[in-house]
Formats: C-alpha cells, sequence, structure tokens
C-alpha cells in the first residue's frame, strides 16, 4: 500500500510539472529586487546577479534528480541560442546536494547537451529565493526586478518564456 502512495505521489510531481524540493520561506515575488548572489559554474567561473545588471536574466532553479528539470534541458538550450547575444542570460542553479556535486554536474551537463552555465548552489541561493518545488524559474529584467515566475514545467513553456524575454529586451 505505501508503494503505491508514493507512486502516486510521483505520478502526481510529474503531472503538475514539478518536484518538491522541502519547506521554505515565501518565494521572491513578482516586482521585487532580485535577491543578489555569486555562485561558480562547473568550470569554476564565478556569476554574481547584480554584475549581470542590464541583461535580461532567466534563473532556474533545478536538480538532476528531477524528471521535469531534465526534460526542460532541451527547450532551455532553445532559449540560451535564440538569445544569448543580445542582451540575455540563462543561470540554472542546482539545488542538489551531497559530495563531488561539481564532478556529477559536469556528467550530467555532458549527458544531457546543457548549453548554458549551471551553478552549485553551494550557499542556499535557493532559500534566499524561497524555492520549494523544482524546476522554478525566475525571469529579471534589466533593473534586476523580478518580471514574472513560473513554478514546474510544462512541455512547450519555453515558447511563452521566449515571449517575455524578447518583451522585456525590447524595453
Amino acid at each position: 500500500m505505501l508503494r503505491v502512495v508514493f507512486l502516486l505521489i510521483g505520478v502526481l510531481a510529474l503531472v503538475a510539472g514539478g518536484c518538491q524540493k522541502g519547506q521554505g520561506p515565501v518565494a521572491v515575488q513578482v516586482g521585487q529586487k532580485a535577491p543578489d548572489f555569486t555562485l561558480k559554474d562547473t568550470a569554476g567561473r564565478s556569476y554574481t546577479l547584480s554584475a549581470l545588471r542590464g541583461q535580461v536574466v532567466l534563473l532556474e532553479f533545478w536538480a538532476t534528480w528531477c524528471p521535469p528539470c531534465q526534460a526542460a534541458v532541451p527547450e532551455l538550450n532553445q532559449v540560451h541560442q535564440m538569445f544569448k547575444d543580445k542582451g540575455f542570460t540563462l543561470l540554472a542553479i542546482s539545488v542538489d546536494e551531497g559530495p563531488g556535486m561539481p564532478s556529477r554536474l559536469k556528467e550530467f551537463n555532458r549527458e544531457h547537451k546543457v548549453q548554458y552555465p549551471v551553478l552549485y548552489d553551494s550557499q542556499g541561493v535557493d532559500d534566499l529565493y524561497g524555492v520549494m518545488s523544482i524546476p522554478m524559474y525566475f525571469l529579471i529584467d534589466r533593473q534586476g526586478v523580478v518580471a514574472s515566475r513560473h513554478l514546474g514545467y510544462v512541455p512547450g513553456m519555453a515558447q511563452s518564456i521566449a515571449q517575455e524575454i524578447e518583451a522585456l529586451l525590447k524595453r
């Protein structure tokens, strides 16, 4: 019986397009200034959100163990390719935990052909943003204000996010 309950919870997570991460504070709201952070990618390069002021930024909070997060990679690759030279940056922030994460993330990137920067959340940035379920996306305008946020992944959602990015780039 317990197995059936866990199976149903897993199916519901996939249908809802997200994976539960845990309990945390309320998520950063649209219209609020995006909290600043500095994190490193899998190659050791540092990214500071405030240094990207003047660009439109999409933050994706995700994990390697989350099926909807994995399913989103091809669409995020498309968004990255469409806008990377137009004042846009996509940063994927991994909430994975445990020893050896940077090397495990490198392997995931290779396996899934990730084309955008993947940062390792070694400082609790997910808690700073109030992320309780993944994937979770925050679209940040050129002034560093959260323009929209999206919870979960639905196939084709990159098209609507791309429209939002285009509108923000024209401002």
